[in-house]
């Protein structure tokens, strides 16, 4: 038995520039398990990249990590989702607007 543990890259934090705040992005997943791999066998791995955050943009959330995948027969194994990008942060003195959606 062979154990596999992979990991979701981490969201970028979204900032709003000149007041320095910024909205932490979330974790990727990390999940693990086991499986009954033999000689031969071919195992491909798909790591996902972490997030960009933009610079050029004064206000901007982050964006969210890629996935993990890992594969054998092209049938996943294991599947480890990317963490969310930030949200970009009220200005300070500023309360949130709450938006309600009905049907």
């Amino acid at each position: 038995m062979w154990e596999i543990e992979a990991w979701g890259a981490s969201g970028a934090q979204g900032s709003m520039q000149g007041g320095g705040a910024f909205l932490q992005g979330g974790k990727g997943a990390k999940i693990r398990g086991s499986f009954p791999l033999k000689k031969g066998d071919l195992v491909k791995i798909l790591v996902g990249q972490q997030g960009l955050e933009d610079y050029y943009s004064p206000v901007q959330p982050g964006g969210g990590g890629g996935g993990t995948f890992v594969l054998k027969d092209d049938k996943p194994l294991v599947v480890a989702g990317g963490g969310g990008g930030g949200g970009v942060p009220e200005p300070a003195g500023k309360t949130a607007n709450i938006v309600k959606y009905s049907n």
